[in-house]
């Protein structure tokens, strides 16, 4: 496929982007590539809500209690706030965010930020004793933790923006194929999970294989290039106030 001059430029830029970790492949592969600046919510998803001795509690992930995939922070909070994540939605719903509902409740953003801190200090720990996460990663999650949980916390649109359905959401995302990317870089798809796994980044796999910066960047660049004419025309319609 070729690209217009432009549009090969952005393409160069995205797949750079995409390098860094700041072009979206879904929450759980940001969490392998991505930055820990841009935290997804579901890094530490895999394990259970510890016990916030709170009653009303939510342990885990049931479909008919409302959770949303890719959220665990509803049901973390909902822990803490002694409510459902039914309800909790119902709250959100209405155009209220996190901090709001808590204080509805007598809990500060402080103390409910401290109290989630502690939970996630606690998956991210568990994932690093079952050689899920490797050392340096887990202390680069939790020193972008408060920050990220601040953001979440503060949304007032929090189910909109992590709504795979929401109205208005685009269409067409950049997300090369895992198995072409490995074999981009000259390794099996599961070569390059375990790489990753590892808190290697995509660059420094690339290089362990005699593969240059410049030459990944192209090669990523290739893989985006289908997928780069529909992400670059698409319209968003705007949203209904």
């Amino acid at each position: 496929m070729f690209l217009q001059p432009s549009k090969k430029k952005w393409a160069g830029t995205l797949a750079l982007a995409f390098l860094l970790g700041s072009v979206s492949l879904g929450a759980r592969q940001a969490a392998a590539f991505g930055s820990p600046e841009e935290l997804p919510d579901e890094a530490v998803l895999s394990l259970p809500t510890p016990s916030a001795g709170v009653p009303g509690r939510q342990d885990s992930h049931n479909p008919k209690d409302g959770s949303v995939s890719g959220l665990p922070i509803l049901e973390e909070a909902a822990s803490i706030l002694g409510t459902t994540v039914a309800s909790l939605k119902e709250s959100l719903d209405k155009g209220k965010s996190l901090s709001d509902v808590a204080k509805d409740k007598g809990i500060s953003e402080k103390e409910l930020t401290a109290k989630l801190l502690t939970i996630r200090d606690s998956k991210i720990d568990q994932a690093v004793k079952e050689g899920r996460l490797d050392a340096e990663r887990a202390a680069a999650l939790k020193q972008k933790m408060a920050e990220h949980l601040k953001r979440m916390l503060q949304d007032k649109a929090l189910l909109d923006h992590h709504n795979p359905h929401q109205h208005g959401k685009m269409r067409h995302s950049l997300k090369p194929d895992q198995e072409k990317l490995a074999q981009a870089i000259g390794i099996s798809k599961e070569e390059l999970h375990r790489e990753l796994r590892q808190g290697k980044s995509l660059q420094q796999i690339a290089e362990s294989k005699g593969i240059t910066k410049s030459q990944l960047i192209s090669r990523i660049q290739a893989l985006l290039a289908p997928d780069l004419e529909k992400y670059v025309e698409q319209r968003v319609p705007a949203r209904e106030s």
